[in-house]
């Protein structure tokens, strides 16, 4: 019995390694320096850098209307809205209890690509999202549950799980509005460009209109090495991170898709372990392993 294991699985599972370092990364900078600061700076630097990679690479600009149309949704949710979302609730919930909320991303996503892309997964596909889910859930939660963020109240942790929510639903929007632009043939490197021109063309100036351009600018002196770890954020999140899950999309299911990008908790297990010496607990063991088992019986869906 073979896995269904292509370039659109590989470039799912390489999305969640290179995410979850980047949502570390990103995740202390929201706390240093505001979830929308962090946004609408580092916009900037990912186009900068995708259109530097779309110009040497030689990638086209000429693509159909319904491309440009797609992929502008698609960031606007996926990048502007999405990630606004996210690092707002990481602020209030911290990055395991937001990640929780988000991983039901790949459940919205697989129904929206059943619902309107005509997508089939088969009871094997179905059961394989269940139990990864379920995995993810087991191991952002591990620690009694309790939040590693800054709430304090029932109201602020509320709010943290709304956002954290609301970013999931955005992330889902974004790779079915994906799928739709790669029907008509598209690359996936200047796709990820335009996602992040569309995003800072509307988050940009309605930031600016809020009067928070000029606090955004501010905040690059809230901490040590904020500039740095910012632009290293970027090229790993919007940038490579970005590139590689419109590959997976283009590739594969979006659910499938949207269910190996969300193993990122699983993959930061052993970078922190090597980075910081902390060993995973047993339960964390067991999550990744109950998402591992989901994965698997993912990837033979077709074989059942």
């Amino acid at each position: 019995m073979t896995m269904a294991f292509g370039t659109g699985e590989l470039a799912a599972l390489g999305t969640a390694c290179i995410w979850a370092v980047s949502c570390q990364i990103h995740s202390q900078l929201s706390r240093e320096m505001g979830a929308t600061n962090l946004t609408l700076l580092r916009l900037p630097l990912a186009v900068a850098l995708l259109g530097a990679a779309c110009v040497f690479s030689g990638v086209s600009f000429d693509h159909p209307a319904s491309v440009w149309w797609y992929f502008s949704l698609s960031g606007l949710t996926g990048v502007a809205l999405c990630d606004w979302l996210f690092y707002g609730s990481t602020v209030l919930l911290g990055p395991r209890v937001a990640c929780v909320c988000q991983s039901l991303a790949a459940s919205m996503t697989a129904f929206l690509g059943v619902m309107f892309l005509g997508e089939s997964l088969g009871w094997a596909g179905v059961l394989g999202i269940a139990v990864a889910t379920v995995g993810v859930i087991i191991v952002v939660t591990d620690g009694g549950g309790r939040s590693d963020g800054l709430a304090t109240t029932p109201g602020q942790r509320r709010k943290g799980i709304a956002l954290a929510l609301g970013s999931a639903l955005a992330l889902a929007l974004a790779m079915f509005f994906s799928k739709k632009g790669f029907s008509t043939g598209a690359d996936p490197l200047f796709c990820a460009f335009l996602r992040n021109v569309a995003a800072a063309v509307v988050f940009w100036p309605v930031v600016a209109l809020m009067g928070g351009s000029r606090a955004a600018m501010q905040s690059l002196r809230s901490g040590r090495g904020v500039l740095p770890r910012m632009a290293l954020g970027a090229v790993l999140g919007p940038g490579i991170g970005m590139w590689l899950s419109l590959v997976a999309v283009a590739n594969t299911d979006t659910g499938v898709a949207a269910t190996l990008i969300g193993l990122e908790p699983i993959a930061i297990m052993p970078v922190v372990w090597f980075m910081t010496g902390r060993r995973p607990t047993v339960r964390a063991v067991v999550g990744a392993a109950v998402a591992f088992a989901g994965t698997a019986l993912l990837l033979m869906r077709h074989h059942l």
